[in-house]
């Protein structure tokens, strides 16, 4: 599970789309608070992410962290995690921060991915 953290984070700080999709599972639902509704599907999980890193791509740069507060383990094959997120520009300057509740599954390749990510709405400074 902290493998899949840390492969989320560094893919995000990356940008590699094809890396943040494959965190997901192919039938995952993605419900974050910049999002006006569920995204269902690694697919369209994969298109928001490259809609999301566009050209004047506000996430340019930036680096995304999560802390794990808590974890609960449901059957072998899945389980919830719940914690805070923060995002920081190049300078390290914390520009968004939220919490998240995620449901996990332990896919037949034995990779853990999302199979709900649901995270805070995002807040950027203004300046």
């Amino acid at each position: 599970f902290r493998e899949h953290i840390e492969v989320h984070e560094k893919a995000w700080e990356n940008q590699d789309i094809d890396a943040l999709a494959s965190s997901y599972t192919k039938d995952a639902v993605r419900i974050i608070g910049t999002a006006p509704e569920a995204i269902r599907g690694r697919e369209a999980i994969r298109e928001s992410f490259a809609a999301g890193f566009g050209e004047d791509s506000r996430f340019k740069g930036t680096k995304l962290s999560a802390l794990v507060l808590g974890y609960r383990i449901l059957d072998p094959k899945h389980f919830t995690a719940y914690g805070v997120w923060k995002l920081s520009n190049s300078s390290g300057e914390l520009i968004a921060h939220g919490q998240w509740g995620n449901l996990y599954r332990r896919e037949e390749d034995g990779v853990v991915r999302f199979l709900m990510e649901s995270a805070g709405a995002m807040t950027f400074d203004q300046n």
